[in-house]
């Protein structure tokens, strides 16, 4: 199947419509994180400075369904890094005929070149990365990306790969344990009702009425009626309830004393 790319306006590549391997039998998930930068003309945490060894690196922790390279040139010389996906076909002819001449791939052909990444350190261009996203269930894609064009043979290197799974397992619920509400009577001198709710990350807690209706306590104080109340404690997404642990409660809050009584 040939292989196919668009370039989005934000610099994110997709790819679609490629050539994939059989899915594997039970494909690992890389955990999720945050969305890569993309396309900066200088990556925080990826720019050398002059002299560096131009190089690759993958943007780490890896997204299900996706790699970024960053692509790095801290010299001040030109360096032309390739890249390709799955089996792609070639777009563009050797950079030059014969053989390299030293370096690391000394005595290979140039050989013919993918999707071209052009960093000219002279005019400033250190650093850019390139997203490539795969649709779900698509299988394990395969994307290579090398370095043999530009200013110094002695830095070239050849192809290197990363698989990228689309068979990817949402990541396990985090287990939490919800903490006790608890009530602050109203009294002389501050005559309000209160539940107080702990802060429990993953955690919501809710008071239902007469008619079974839910009604959503925020962390901290909250200002009720006298009266009893059954709180439940809910997990929210992405977690779930210790075994074993209590969610429930019933408190009860005392009518506010009265001016007589207090005077």
């Amino acid at each position: 199947m040939k292989a196919t790319s668009s370039l989005l306006a934000t610099g994110v590549l997709v790819a679609s419509a490629l050539a994939v391997s059989a899915p594997p039998a039970a494909a690992t998930a890389p955990t999720p994180s945050a969305t890569p930068y993309t396309d900066p003309s200088n990556p925080p945490g990826h720019v050398t400075t002059g002299g560096a060894v131009p190089s690759v690196t993958i943007m780490d922790p890896p997204v299900c369904g996706e790699v970024t390279l960053s692509f790095n040139n801290g010299t001040n010389s030109l360096y032309v890094f390739d890249y390709k996906v799955d089996r792609e076909r070639p777009k563009f002819p050797p950079a030059a005929a014969g053989t390299i001449q030293k370096g690391p791939l000394k005595g290979q052909a140039f050989g013919p070149r993918y999707n071209l990444v052009r960093l000219d350190g002279k005019a400033g261009q250190h650093g850019k990365s390139i997203t490539l996203r795969f649709p779900k269930n698509s299988g394990t894609h395969t994307v290579a990306y090398r370095l043999a064009e530009g200013a110094e043979q002695n830095n070239y290197f050849g192809w290197k790969t990363v698989s990228v799974p689309t068979y990817c397992k949402p990541p396990a619920p985090a287990s939490v344990t919800p903490a006790a509400p608890s009530v602050k009577q109203p009294h002389c001198s501050d005559k309000r009702a209160i539940i107080a709710v702990p802060n429990v990350p993953g955690v919501r807690y809710f008071w239902r009425d007469r008619r079974n209706i839910g009604h959503l306590l925020k962390p901290g104080d909250n200002v009720v009626t006298s009266g009893r109340y059954a709180i439940s404690a809910v997990a929210q997404e992405g977690y779930k309830m210790k075994r074993g642990v209590r969610t429930s409660w019933q408190l009860t809050l005392d009518k506010a004393p009265t001016t007589y009584i207090c005077s």
